[in-house]
């Protein structure tokens, strides 16, 4: 809906300049006409554009009311502040005062000499001014709709407005010398075209855009070095640096694990071979499995990364300076050198690990891999198998794949074992998984449970990038077929798993790209029995923060790009969040743009209170990365209980590569730690 309604407003955006447009142009000419039937041909065209026009405002009226009704007043806001606060009252005006007028005059059968009276009412002050400035407005209605103004109290606001009152100014100076030529003369002659008018208005045009092109390009470029502390909140008297943030004495470890970062071909299922970065040669990297509670130590070893690695526990809430983010909470470990991770695992679930120095590249090389931990009392499943989807960049353009299987895997699991899939999505985008052929439930979201999960069939399992699902099932006498799928790759169906007693496929159940796209989508929001939860959408909340996502056109850092912004700005101009510890904060994330962001907040999980203004009604929906798609609005809350410096970010890693991160900052936490082209560290 969101889409269509933004695409609509769009198509009509244009054709209400170009009706405006049109009328503005002929308004101008009526008073120089000197013979009546053209006058009158003109004040006919005039009529039928103004009540196309009016048209097209009522259709842009009726759009922004469906807009801000449907979805919220952020959708509205941007077009009703930008240009209906002027395009309603003048088109009313206009309507009004005008339209009556050329009716009377096309319907007078006078003589064929055009009336001054009739002259003058077409050079009036209140005809010429608001048809041609109706055409101003509508033109940056037109803008508006490819350029949202972002934050209706921005700068840019205040410039439309005064470009609007300068535009007023301007035709009333030039319709005043037009009123005054008619009082002293009946006649009035069109102004020549002067080709050195035009030229002088084309060159200035041509350096002014040129000016502000040049002007943006290195205002976007970005600073060797960005001092983080500095940035986020400075130094207080009673500082504590994220690099003291390492949680209680945690003593021997019980699990000890080396993963060395190092260059290596890897070879897919179907022989395609691809240049990798890998965890100790593996692709995806070595499944960590932790029992929950153990102490777990992870040496990282950078073998030949040239630019350096780290290693960020995703969904895992490590104390800070555990983080592994390149420039907040350690600097990138360069070749050569190593690095200890050592912390206790409290949670249970599903995760991963990924690096966090150009993550936008380096995870798409390869350097991650998933990171289980155990419940403490033991699952009742017999099969366990993590399925880690990834897109690979191989020489023929990007292959989807799970783990290394770009081609359908087999597996044997003898019938009536109950099997937990633990679905991880490490790419860029939401991915859905279809398990055909038995009934199933999703038991847990980004590694919490699901309070009393019931049977789902045919449903389409929608993981954001970044974030897992498990699910369980029991295996049937037939085979089961679990198939990865996307918007962008609906016709290749065969990427997935095929679970059989003995690897035969005889009997799965034929599932094509149409069947998976028609299956209804899982919705979490609604899924489960309801559980008491320490807040909810009516407690008091100490901090509360909304996040608008709009997509932009800009530079960043000198390269041009289609930006998305966190409430019109890119790191490092976005607002940090300021918290303090035992805060009880509330997130309110807002999707005006054309793609999915599936924000990531590090070292805490958030509360899902209400999706799209309705209240969360299944089992208490707790997640790390939430994927916002666009025309969406989600409602999150958390508490304060970690402190430190921590990254909140789209997990669209090339959106956070160019600038859609912000950060969660502790009142009084600082870091050492900088970042910037003239540093070890790019964590994107």
């Amino acid at each position: 809906m969101f889409e269509m309604l933004y695409g609509f407003d769009a198509i009509v955006s244009g054709l209400l300049f170009l009706c405006w447009g049109i009328s503005a142009i002929l308004v101008r000419r009526l008073p120089f006409q000197v013979k009546r039937k053209k006058f009158l041909l003109i004040l006919k065209f005039l009529l039928l554009a103004i009540i196309a026009a009016e048209f097209f405002v009522i259709l842009k009226v009726a759009i922004v009311m469906i807009n801000g009704i449907g979805l919220g007043w952020e959708f509205a806001e941007n077009m009703t502040v930008g240009s209906l606060t002027f395009l309603i009252p003048v088109s009313f005006f206009t309507a009004v005062y005008f339209l009556p007028r050329i009716a009377r005059t096309i319907r007078n059968n006078g003589t064929d000499v055009i009336q001054q009276e009739e002259r003058k009412i077409t050079a009036d002050q209140f005809v010429q001014i608001p048809i041609r400035f109706l055409a101003v407005v509508s033109f940056a209605s037109l803008f508006i709709a490819f350029v949202p103004l972002v934050d209706p109290m921005a700068p840019k606001v205040t410039l439309l407005f005064g470009f609007y009152v300068a535009s007023i100014l301007y035709l009333y100076t030039q319709n005043r010398r037009l009123t005054r030529a008619l009082e002293h003369s009946q006649m009035l002659v069109w102004p020549r075209f002067s080709i050195t008018r035009f030229s002088l208005i084309a060159l200035s045009i041509v350096i002014g855009s040129g000016a502000l092109f040049f002007t943006a390009k290195e205002e976007s470029k970005l600073p060797g070095v960005i001092a983080m502390s500095h940035e986020i909140s400075g130094h207080t008297e009673h500082s504590v640096s994220v690099t003291e943030l390492k949680g209680l004495p945690l003593g021997v470890p019980d699990r000890r694990i080396t993963l060395r970062a190092e260059k290596k071909q890897v070879t897919l299922s179907s022989g395609t071979t691809i240049e990798a970065w890998t965890f100790n040669g593996e692709l995806p990297g070595p499944e960590i499995q932790v029992r929950q509670g153990e102490v777990l130590e992870v040496k990282l070893i950078n073998k030949d990364i040239e630019d350096g690695v780290s290693i960020h526990w995703h969904g895992v809430n490590v104390p800070n300076a555990m983080d592994g983010v390149a420039g907040v909470t350690q600097d990138a470990v360069q070749p050569g050198e190593t690095f200890i991770y050592k912390f206790r695992a409290d949670q249970a679930g599903t995760f991963w690990y990924h690096s966090h120095q150009q993550s936008s590249k380096q995870v798409r090389k390869g350097l991650f891999g998933s990171l289980i931990i155990e419940p403490k009392e033991k699952l009742d499943t017999e099969e366990e198998i993590s399925v880690v989807y990834h897109n690979w960049e191989t020489k023929n353009g990007f292959v989807p794949a799970l783990g290394l299987y770009d081609t359908l895997q087999k597996k044997k699991i003898k019938p009536g074992k109950k099997v937990r899939l633990r679905l991880i999505n490490a790419d860029n985008l939401p991915r859905d998984f279809i398990l055909a052929g038995t009934a199933f439930q999703v038991v847990a979201i980004d590694g919490n449970n699901i309070n009393k999960p019931s049977d789902l069939k045919k449903t389409r399992l929608s993981v954001a990038g970044g974030g897992r699902m498990d699910v369980e099932f029991i295996m049937p006498d037939h085979p089961v077929k679990l198939i990865a799928a996307g918007e962008d790759f609906f016709d290749t169906p065969d990427v997935g798993i095929l679970f059989s007693k003995d690897g035969s496929s005889q009997g799965v159940e034929n599932v094509n790209s149409n069947k998976m796209k028609n299956y209804p989508v899982f919705k979490p929001e609604k899924y489960g029995s309801p559980l008491s939860t320490p807040f909810d959408l009516s407690s008091s909340f100490d901090r509360e923060f909304k996040l608008v996502f709009d997509s932009v056109p800009g530079f960043y850092d000198g390269e041009f790009h289609s930006l998305y912004t966190i409430n019109g700005k890119v790191f490092p101009k976005t607002d940090m969040l300021e918290v303090e510890e035992g805060d009880l904060v509330k997130t309110t994330f807002v999707n005006r743009s054309f793609m999915d962001h599936p924000m990531h907040l590090h070292g805490h999980h958030m509360l899902v209170l209400s999706r799209n203004g309705k209240k969360v009604t299944g089992s208490p929906w707790w997640t790390d990365t939430l994927n916002v798609a666009p025309g969406e609005t989600y409602e999150v809350a958390f508490l304060a209980n970690n402190p430190g410096i921590w990254m909140d970010h789209c997990h669209n890693l090339d959106h956070a590569e160019i600038g859609m991160t912000l950060h969660l900052n502790y009142k009084g936490v600082t870091t050492p730690f900088e970042i910037g082209k003239d540093t070890p560290n790019q964590p994107e």
